[in-house]
Protein backbone atom coordinates (compact mmCIF):
# COMPACT_ATOMS: atom_id res chain seq x y z
CA UNK A 1 0.00 0.00 0.00
CA UNK A 2 1.45 3.66 -0.87
CA UNK A 3 0.93 6.22 2.17
CA UNK A 4 1.40 9.64 0.54
CA UNK A 5 3.66 12.34 2.41
CA UNK A 6 0.69 14.53 2.54
CA UNK A 7 -1.67 12.35 4.00
CA UNK A 8 0.61 11.68 7.06
CA UNK A 9 1.18 15.77 7.11
CA UNK A 10 -2.23 15.70 7.56
CA UNK A 11 -3.00 12.90 9.94
CA UNK A 12 -0.27 14.55 12.09
CA UNK A 13 -2.24 17.76 12.11
CA UNK A 14 -5.14 16.90 13.11
CA UNK A 15 -3.67 14.58 15.77
CA UNK A 16 -1.87 17.26 17.18
CA UNK A 17 -4.92 20.35 16.61
CA UNK A 18 -6.99 17.83 18.72
CA UNK A 19 -4.26 17.34 21.57
CA UNK A 20 -3.69 20.85 21.88
CA UNK A 21 -8.16 21.81 21.87
CA UNK A 22 -8.74 18.75 24.44
CA UNK A 23 -7.10 19.40 27.88
CA UNK A 24 -5.21 16.72 29.56
CA UNK A 25 -6.23 15.20 32.85
CA UNK A 26 -2.96 16.37 34.16
CA UNK A 27 -3.48 20.20 32.68
CA UNK A 28 -6.82 20.30 34.45
CA UNK A 29 -5.27 18.63 37.64
CA UNK A 30 -5.25 22.28 39.45
CA UNK A 31 -8.69 22.34 39.37
CA UNK A 32 -9.26 19.50 41.69
CA UNK A 33 -7.22 21.47 44.95
CA UNK A 34 -8.79 22.85 47.48
CA UNK A 35 -9.10 26.38 47.63
CA UNK A 36 -7.61 27.91 50.21
CA UNK A 37 -9.64 28.36 53.49
CA UNK A 38 -8.80 32.52 53.89
CA UNK A 39 -9.74 33.18 50.16
CA UNK A 40 -13.22 31.21 50.72
CA UNK A 41 -16.06 34.04 51.88
CA UNK A 42 -16.89 33.20 56.19
CA UNK A 43 -20.69 33.35 57.24
CA UNK A 44 -21.12 35.97 58.91
CA UNK A 45 -23.29 34.18 61.35
CA UNK A 46 -21.44 30.85 62.08
CA UNK A 47 -23.69 29.88 64.73
CA UNK A 48 -26.70 30.10 62.44
CA UNK A 49 -28.06 26.76 61.55
CA UNK A 50 -27.38 26.04 57.95
CA UNK A 51 -30.01 25.76 55.25
CA UNK A 52 -29.92 24.58 51.71
CA UNK A 53 -31.29 27.76 50.21
CA UNK A 54 -29.09 30.02 52.27
CA UNK A 55 -29.02 34.05 50.80
CA UNK A 56 -26.80 35.57 53.48
CA UNK A 57 -24.78 38.66 52.32
CA UNK A 58 -21.14 36.68 52.41
CA UNK A 59 -20.89 38.96 48.85
CA UNK A 60 -21.58 42.72 48.93
CA UNK A 61 -21.32 43.08 45.43
CA UNK A 62 -21.03 41.35 42.04
CA UNK A 63 -17.88 43.10 41.78
CA UNK A 64 -16.49 41.39 45.17
CA UNK A 65 -17.50 38.42 43.47
CA UNK A 66 -15.78 38.68 40.53
CA UNK A 67 -12.33 39.98 42.36
CA UNK A 68 -12.94 37.00 44.71
CA UNK A 69 -13.08 34.64 41.73
CA UNK A 70 -9.96 35.81 39.80
CA UNK A 71 -7.87 35.68 43.19
CA UNK A 72 -8.87 32.15 43.72
CA UNK A 73 -8.68 30.90 40.08
CA UNK A 74 -4.88 32.21 40.05
CA UNK A 75 -5.69 32.35 35.99
CA UNK A 76 -7.32 34.73 33.95
CA UNK A 77 -10.61 34.50 33.62
CA UNK A 78 -12.32 36.04 30.56
CA UNK A 79 -15.79 36.99 30.72
CA UNK A 80 -18.42 38.08 27.91
CA UNK A 81 -17.18 41.37 25.96
CA UNK A 82 -18.22 44.48 28.34
CA UNK A 83 -19.38 42.15 31.44
CA UNK A 84 -17.27 43.20 33.88
CA UNK A 85 -17.49 47.28 33.11
CA UNK A 86 -21.15 46.36 33.14
CA UNK A 87 -21.46 44.75 36.18
CA UNK A 88 -19.18 47.89 37.99
CA UNK A 89 -21.28 50.12 36.90
CA UNK A 90 -24.19 48.76 37.20
CA UNK A 91 -23.67 47.68 40.79
CA UNK A 92 -23.26 51.46 42.02
CA UNK A 93 -26.83 51.98 41.03
CA UNK A 94 -28.40 49.31 43.64
CA UNK A 95 -30.42 51.19 46.33
CA UNK A 96 -32.17 48.34 48.35
CA UNK A 97 -33.64 51.33 50.36
CA UNK A 98 -35.36 52.67 47.18
CA UNK A 99 -36.94 49.34 45.67
CA UNK A 100 -33.79 49.92 42.49
CA UNK A 101 -31.88 46.72 42.92
CA UNK A 102 -30.53 45.31 39.47
CA UNK A 103 -28.93 42.32 40.88
CA UNK A 104 -30.24 39.76 43.75
CA UNK A 105 -28.56 36.84 43.25
CA UNK A 106 -25.14 38.83 44.25
CA UNK A 107 -26.11 38.34 47.76
CA UNK A 108 -26.85 34.46 47.64
CA UNK A 109 -24.93 32.35 50.40
CA UNK A 110 -21.42 30.76 49.86
CA UNK A 111 -19.82 29.03 46.70
CA UNK A 112 -20.78 25.32 47.55
CA UNK A 113 -17.94 23.15 47.30
CA UNK A 114 -13.73 23.44 48.31
CA UNK A 115 -12.17 22.22 45.10
CA UNK A 116 -11.57 25.32 42.49
CA UNK A 117 -13.85 23.07 40.18
CA UNK A 118 -17.01 23.02 42.43
CA UNK A 119 -16.13 26.78 43.38
CA UNK A 120 -15.68 28.40 40.02
CA UNK A 121 -18.62 25.82 39.05
CA UNK A 122 -21.66 27.49 41.68
CA UNK A 123 -19.79 30.81 41.46
CA UNK A 124 -20.09 31.24 37.89
CA UNK A 125 -23.61 29.86 38.47
CA UNK A 126 -24.94 32.39 40.31
CA UNK A 127 -23.08 34.82 37.49
CA UNK A 128 -25.70 32.95 35.07
CA UNK A 129 -22.24 31.66 33.42
CA UNK A 130 -20.79 28.52 32.22
CA UNK A 131 -17.10 27.92 31.82
CA UNK A 132 -14.32 26.10 30.88
CA UNK A 133 -10.41 26.36 31.14
CA UNK A 134 -8.90 26.58 27.91
CA UNK A 135 -5.15 24.41 28.36
CA UNK A 136 -3.84 26.25 25.53
CA UNK A 137 -4.08 29.49 26.96
CA UNK A 138 -3.83 28.61 30.36
CA UNK A 139 -7.00 30.71 31.09
CA UNK A 140 -10.52 30.12 32.32
CA UNK A 141 -13.32 31.54 29.86
CA UNK A 142 -16.94 31.97 30.39
CA UNK A 143 -19.96 32.86 28.16
CA UNK A 144 -24.15 33.43 29.12
CA UNK A 145 -25.92 29.82 29.65
CA UNK A 146 -28.52 31.07 27.09
CA UNK A 147 -25.87 31.76 23.99
CA UNK A 148 -26.19 29.34 21.66
CA UNK A 149 -26.33 28.62 17.63
CA UNK A 150 -29.56 27.98 15.69
CA UNK A 151 -29.34 27.69 12.12
CA UNK A 152 -32.92 29.24 11.86
CA UNK A 153 -33.36 32.35 10.72
CA UNK A 154 -34.45 35.58 13.29
CA UNK A 155 -37.97 35.19 11.17
CA UNK A 156 -38.13 31.50 11.96
CA UNK A 157 -37.25 31.48 15.50
CA UNK A 158 -39.93 34.33 16.36
CA UNK A 159 -42.55 32.75 14.72
CA UNK A 160 -41.97 29.55 17.11
CA UNK A 161 -42.54 32.18 20.15
CA UNK A 162 -45.45 33.21 18.72
CA UNK A 163 -47.06 30.05 18.10
CA UNK A 164 -45.38 27.58 20.41
CA UNK A 165 -47.14 27.25 23.73
CA UNK A 166 -44.87 28.16 26.25
CA UNK A 167 -43.72 25.33 29.01
CA UNK A 168 -43.82 28.11 32.03
CA UNK A 169 -47.89 28.39 31.50
CA UNK A 170 -49.97 27.07 34.28
CA UNK A 171 -51.81 24.25 33.21
CA UNK A 172 -56.00 25.26 33.11
CA UNK A 173 -56.94 23.13 36.03
CA UNK A 174 -54.24 25.07 37.72
CA UNK A 175 -55.85 28.38 37.39
CA UNK A 176 -58.73 27.07 38.50
CA UNK A 177 -57.19 26.04 41.76
CA UNK A 178 -55.59 30.06 41.90
CA UNK A 179 -59.04 31.17 41.37
CA UNK A 180 -60.75 29.38 43.97
CA UNK A 181 -58.08 29.99 46.78
CA UNK A 182 -58.27 33.95 45.50
CA UNK A 183 -61.97 33.80 45.99
CA UNK A 184 -62.18 32.20 49.65
CA UNK A 185 -59.24 34.70 50.63
CA UNK A 186 -56.32 32.25 50.86
CA UNK A 187 -52.65 33.46 50.19
CA UNK A 188 -52.09 29.85 49.31
CA UNK A 189 -51.20 29.44 45.43
CA UNK A 190 -50.40 26.56 43.12
CA UNK A 191 -46.77 25.94 42.25
CA UNK A 192 -45.52 26.10 38.55
CA UNK A 193 -45.63 22.39 37.51
CA UNK A 194 -43.20 23.52 34.72
CA UNK A 195 -42.27 19.64 32.85
CA UNK A 196 -39.08 21.01 32.13
CA UNK A 197 -37.48 22.05 35.69
CA UNK A 198 -36.17 18.74 36.73
CA UNK A 199 -34.16 18.17 33.63
CA UNK A 200 -33.02 22.24 34.44
CA UNK A 201 -31.69 21.15 37.72
CA UNK A 202 -30.15 18.04 37.05
CA UNK A 203 -28.32 19.23 34.16
CA UNK A 204 -28.03 22.61 34.35
CA UNK A 205 -29.38 23.19 30.80
CA UNK A 206 -32.55 23.21 28.69
CA UNK A 207 -34.34 20.25 28.24
CA UNK A 208 -33.76 19.22 24.51
CA UNK A 209 -37.50 19.73 23.88
CA UNK A 210 -37.98 22.77 25.40
CA UNK A 211 -38.86 24.12 21.85
CA UNK A 212 -40.24 27.94 23.81
CA UNK A 213 -37.10 28.57 26.28
CA UNK A 214 -34.93 27.32 23.19
CA UNK A 215 -36.19 29.79 20.42
CA UNK A 216 -36.05 32.44 22.71
CA UNK A 217 -32.43 31.89 23.67
CA UNK A 218 -31.35 31.61 20.25
CA UNK A 219 -33.28 34.78 18.64
CA UNK A 220 -31.31 36.88 21.35
CA UNK A 221 -27.67 35.44 20.33
CA UNK A 222 -28.11 36.39 16.79
CA UNK A 223 -25.37 38.63 15.95
CA UNK A 224 -27.79 41.26 14.91
CA UNK A 225 -29.34 41.16 18.28
CA UNK A 226 -26.50 39.80 21.09
CA UNK A 227 -24.93 43.01 21.43
CA UNK A 228 -28.38 44.77 22.07
CA UNK A 229 -30.10 42.48 24.56
CA UNK A 230 -27.00 40.68 26.12
CA UNK A 231 -27.44 43.73 29.47
CA UNK A 232 -31.02 43.46 29.83
CA UNK A 233 -31.00 39.38 29.78
CA UNK A 234 -28.01 39.21 32.46
CA UNK A 235 -29.97 41.46 34.42
CA UNK A 236 -33.23 39.24 34.23
CA UNK A 237 -31.44 36.50 34.92
CA UNK A 238 -29.42 37.63 37.83
CA UNK A 239 -32.53 39.13 39.36
CA UNK A 240 -34.12 35.18 40.25
CA UNK A 241 -32.83 33.66 43.61
CA UNK A 242 -33.69 30.30 42.97
CA UNK A 243 -33.62 29.61 39.24
CA UNK A 244 -31.48 32.15 37.50
CA UNK A 245 -32.06 32.20 33.31
CA UNK A 246 -35.04 30.02 34.04
CA UNK A 247 -37.38 32.33 31.93
CA UNK A 248 -40.87 32.03 33.23
CA UNK A 249 -42.96 33.52 30.32
CA UNK A 250 -46.18 35.13 30.40
CA UNK A 251 -46.80 35.67 26.96
CA UNK A 252 -45.47 36.37 23.28
CA UNK A 253 -48.09 38.74 20.79
CA UNK A 254 -48.06 41.20 18.31
CA UNK A 255 -48.27 44.77 19.43
CA UNK A 256 -48.47 48.04 18.06
CA UNK A 257 -47.04 51.42 18.81
CA UNK A 258 -48.52 54.51 20.04
CA UNK A 259 -47.92 55.45 16.19
CA UNK A 260 -49.55 52.09 14.50
CA UNK A 261 -46.35 50.29 13.85
CA UNK A 262 -46.36 46.70 14.15
CA UNK A 263 -43.58 44.73 16.66
CA UNK A 264 -43.92 41.71 18.88
CA UNK A 265 -43.44 41.46 22.75
CA UNK A 266 -42.37 39.46 24.99
CA UNK A 267 -43.18 39.48 28.72
CA UNK A 268 -41.37 37.02 31.31
CA UNK A 269 -41.92 36.89 35.05
CA UNK A 270 -40.30 37.44 37.61
CA UNK A 271 -42.33 36.34 40.87
CA UNK A 272 -41.99 37.53 44.29
CA UNK A 273 -40.11 34.93 45.85
CA UNK A 274 -40.20 35.60 49.47
CA UNK A 275 -43.41 37.70 51.31
CA UNK A 276 -43.24 40.38 52.05
CA UNK A 277 -41.15 40.91 48.55
CA UNK A 278 -41.03 42.63 45.08
CA UNK A 279 -42.52 41.28 42.01
CA UNK A 280 -41.18 42.06 38.34
CA UNK A 281 -41.39 41.81 35.03
CA UNK A 282 -39.30 42.14 31.68
CA UNK A 283 -39.92 42.71 28.61
CA UNK A 284 -38.20 42.37 24.68
CA UNK A 285 -39.74 44.26 21.89
CA UNK A 286 -38.76 42.60 18.34
CA UNK A 287 -39.61 43.98 14.69
CA UNK A 288 -41.10 41.68 12.57
CA UNK A 289 -38.67 40.27 11.13
CA UNK A 290 -36.34 39.45 14.74
CA UNK A 291 -34.66 42.17 15.41
CA UNK A 292 -34.42 43.07 19.02
CA UNK A 293 -35.30 46.98 19.50
CA UNK A 294 -36.51 47.97 23.62
CA UNK A 295 -36.97 46.33 26.40
CA UNK A 296 -36.64 46.90 30.45
CA UNK A 297 -37.52 45.25 33.58
CA UNK A 298 -40.70 47.19 35.53
CA UNK A 299 -41.90 46.36 39.06
CA UNK A 300 -44.99 44.29 39.14
CA UNK A 301 -45.66 45.42 42.69
CA UNK A 302 -44.89 44.44 46.03
CA UNK A 303 -46.48 41.91 48.14
CA UNK A 304 -47.71 40.87 44.49
CA UNK A 305 -48.48 37.50 43.16
CA UNK A 306 -49.23 35.06 40.27
CA UNK A 307 -48.71 37.91 37.87
CA UNK A 308 -50.15 37.41 34.37
CA UNK A 309 -50.66 39.63 31.64
CA UNK A 310 -52.33 40.32 27.95
CA UNK A 311 -52.97 42.56 24.79
CA UNK A 312 -56.06 43.61 23.70
CA UNK A 313 -57.69 42.62 20.58
CA UNK A 314 -56.44 45.79 18.98
CA UNK A 315 -53.29 45.04 19.58
CA UNK A 316 -52.03 48.42 21.37
CA UNK A 317 -52.76 48.07 24.72
CA UNK A 318 -51.36 45.53 27.11
CA UNK A 319 -52.22 45.31 30.29
CA UNK A 320 -50.41 43.22 33.52
CA UNK A 321 -52.52 41.86 36.64
CA UNK A 322 -51.12 41.38 39.79
CA UNK A 323 -52.64 39.87 43.09
CA UNK A 324 -51.66 42.13 46.47
CA UNK A 325 -50.90 39.14 49.06
CA UNK A 326 -52.46 36.65 46.16
CA UNK A 327 -56.13 37.76 46.48
CA UNK A 328 -56.63 41.52 45.96
CA UNK A 329 -56.20 42.15 41.73
CA UNK A 330 -54.42 44.89 40.83
CA UNK A 331 -54.29 45.68 37.14
CA UNK A 332 -51.75 48.42 34.88
CA UNK A 333 -52.01 48.97 31.37
CA UNK A 334 -49.13 50.16 29.07
CA UNK A 335 -48.82 51.48 25.75
CA UNK A 336 -45.63 51.31 23.50
CA UNK A 337 -43.73 54.58 23.37
CA UNK A 338 -40.12 55.56 21.37
CA UNK A 339 -38.47 54.68 24.91
CA UNK A 340 -40.18 51.72 25.93
CA UNK A 341 -43.11 50.69 28.06
CA UNK A 342 -45.31 53.53 29.59
CA UNK A 343 -48.30 53.30 31.84
CA UNK A 344 -50.93 54.53 30.21
CA UNK A 345 -53.36 55.56 32.41
CA UNK A 346 -53.28 57.14 35.77
CA UNK A 347 -52.88 54.55 38.83
CA UNK A 348 -54.48 54.44 41.60
CA UNK A 349 -53.16 55.31 44.85
CA UNK A 350 -52.95 52.12 46.37
CA UNK A 351 -51.47 50.43 42.88
CA UNK A 352 -48.94 53.24 42.60
CA UNK A 353 -48.20 52.87 46.37
CA UNK A 354 -46.83 48.74 45.21
CA UNK A 355 -44.62 50.57 42.61
CA UNK A 356 -46.75 49.04 39.57
CA UNK A 357 -45.02 49.99 36.51
CA UNK A 358 -41.92 51.64 38.01
CA UNK A 359 -38.78 50.84 35.53
CA UNK A 360 -35.76 49.85 37.27
CA UNK A 361 -33.73 49.21 33.78
CA UNK A 362 -34.49 50.08 30.17
CA UNK A 363 -31.87 49.51 27.36
CA UNK A 364 -33.41 52.72 26.02
CA UNK A 365 -30.10 55.55 27.22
Amino acid sequence: MRIYPYSCLIAFLAVSLRVCADPSPAAEAFLDRSVPPEMIPHHPHPDMPKTDFSHVPEFNSFVERVKNLQAVAQRPIVYPDGLVDFIQSEDNKSDWDKGTVFFLTERDGNPAGNTLRDYLTSSFNALTLTWKYDSVGDKITTDFKWHRDDPRTSAQLLNVLLHTPSSASKPFYLQLIDFYLRETGSHSQTGWLDPHLEYYFNHHKLDPSDSWRIAFDALQSKPENFSQVWKLRFIDDVRNHFMPSFVRNLLAKPFRDEKGSEHVIIVNDEPEETSPGEGYISYYVFDPSGKFEIGGVLRSGHRGESTCAWVDSGETNLAIRTFFNGSGQVDTSFVLTDHGLRIKQPQSDFSAGLGCGQAIYSTYP
